[in-house]
């Protein structure tokens, strides 16, 4: 990887993809049961016998009695049926199952890393809010210190209190610093070393879905979740019908060639040629076969079962989070246009009182932090409404667009 900067979210979803270990498992997984399918078109061998038949035990000469032999077998056991084909296609669609859970899988990670990218986003730019409101305090500090050189109880009352929230936003700080670096530690499992210490370009957000609530189900059918079990269900379908091939006979083709000595007087004897063939009765174990293949029957059935439920799961839990971050956004909207402006305003205002001896320090205090936390909880809701389009965009596999960054 060429030398660089920082890592945008692309990149590092696109280096997450080319580490992840199990992605390659599903890979290797795939190939092996392409190449079961094309073993699964040959005939079993044939099978070659060599015998002597008939020696006698008074003498062991292979001339004294007429029907002494050396015999060759041949045979060949035909395939059950249509039970190579089925046997072909119950191997191509395990392989086809292995690409799905490997679409699932792709899905997931950039799902996780995308999150992790936002946990980091997230805590990065609350540090920064509150290294600014701790600027903000210390420079608050150094004003109360030149103004009461000489402080009454009541203002040493102040700069204790001052200095209480300075160590509150230490802590703070700390706080913040630990889950952006778990977050990061999380995210590198699937970085290589060489680029893990980079810096992120956190000013990159995730993409949101552009879906009609209404076109939620056919989106969703398209999941990989949903595509893999319609996969195995197809499976499950082709081990019915082998199991069903289960009770058609079985043939075998026997050819045998018997070769004589000469008799005792020297003469030539006719060698022999067998031909035949066998077949099994598995009539003759109909309750087995017919057992079996019921249990292939229920096995399928509970695969639909299981594709249903996990349709509906997909289904409510799409609903939800859409609802969700409707009501996020309208909380951001709310943030942005009311609640922050007037902190602001609350805050400067109390420190103009406060400049004219108009108000208590505390409630100085009282509004800046109060203006802290309002900042931090907005992106905090950023952050959920962020993810909330990453789940939405896994949930409903949609086609996405860029969003414009907050």
């Amino acid at each position: 990887m060429a030398p660089q900067a920082s890592l945008s979210l692309a990149q590092v979803q696109g280096l997450v993809l080319d580490n992840d270990q199990q992605l390659s498992s599903y890979q290797l997984r795939q190939q092996g049961l392409r190449a079961q399918q094309q073993s699964q078109g040959y005939w079993s061998a044939p099978r070659l016998g060599v015998g002597m038949l008939n020696v006698p035990l008074d003498s062991f000469s292979l001339s004294q009695e007429p029907m002494t032999q050396m015999q060759v077998t041949l045979s060949q056991a035909l395939p059950r049926g249509n039970s190579v084909h089925l046997q072909q296609q119950k191997s191509a669609q395990q392989a086809s199952a292995q690409g799905e859970s490997l679409a699932l899988r792709r899905a997931e990670l950039r799902r996780d890393s995308a999150l992790l990218w936002l946990d980091i986003a997230r805590a990065t730019e609350a540090e920064t809010l509150v290294q600014r409101h701790e600027a903000h305090f210390r420079q608050l500090r150094s004003v109360v210190l030149s103004r009461y050189g000489n402080a009454t109880n009541t203002r040493a009352q102040d700069l204790l209190r001052l200095d209480l929230e300075l160590e509150r936003l230490s802590e703070r700080l700390l706080t913040l610093k630990q889950t952006r670096l778990e977050a990061r530690a999380r995210l590198n499992e699937w970085l290589p070393v060489d680029v893990q210490q980079l810096p992120l370009q956190l000013a990159d957000a995730p993409e949101v879905f552009s879906l009609n609530p209404q076109d939620f189900t056919a989106h969703i059918e398209q999941h990989p979740a949903i595509l893999l079990r319609q996969t195995l269900e197809q499976a499950a379908d082709t081990a019915v019908a082998l199991a069903r091939e289960d009770e058609a006979p079985q043939w075998q083709l026997n050819a045998a060639y018997g070769y004589r000595g000469d008799d005792m007087n020297g003469d030539d004897r006719a060698d022999f040629v067998s031909l035949g063939v066998s077949v099994d009765l598995p009539w003759a174990i109909q309750g087995g076969t017919r057992h079996a293949t019921k249990a292939k029957i229920l096995e399928r059935e509970a695969l639909a079962a299981e594709r249903e439920q996990i349709l509906r799961h997909l289904l409510s839990q799409a609903d939800s989070i859409s609802q969700r971050s409707q009501l996020q956004r309208q909380r951001l909207d709310f943030y942005d246009q009311r609640l922050l402006p007037q902190l602001e305003q609350q805050r400067q205002a109390v420190q103009t009182s406060y400049a004219n001896d108009d108000s208590d320090f505390t409630e100085v205090i009282r509004a800046e932090m109060d203006e802290l936390n309002g900042n931090i909880e907005r992106l905090n809701v950023l952050r959920d409404w962020h993810q909330s389009q990453v789940w939405l965009g896994f949930y409903l596999a949609a086609d996405l667009k860029e969003i414009s960054h907050e």
